[in-house]
């Protein structure tokens, strides 16, 4: 599924830049270096979104297991480190 919506993005990112390059031949940022690049720049930083998103999980699971953790280390010791005794 993930597959043909980042094909669909592909697709309608492409066909916006088309659109736009036809509609506005003489606006001075539709040259066809800048428009590759900002054409990289959102696909790259739609991978990382993507990317990002995919370990939301992992992240939830992670949270939960550092608050235990930390729980173990601020429960007091029965242990009196100071004592003589």
């Amino acid at each position: 599924m993930s597959t043909a919506v980042q094909n669909g993005m592909f697709g309608a990112f492409y066909y916006a830049t088309a659109l736009f390059l036809y509609h506005y031949p003489t606006y001075e940022y539709t040259q066809p270096d800048n428009t590759w690049i900002s054409m990289f720049v959102f696909l790259f930083g739609m991978f990382t979104a993507a990317q990002a998103m995919s370990m939301g999980p992992d992240a939830a699971k992670a949270k939960k297991a550092a608050l235990k953790i930390f729980a173990i280390i601020d429960r007091p010791s029965e242990i009196d480190a100071i004592s003589e005794d």
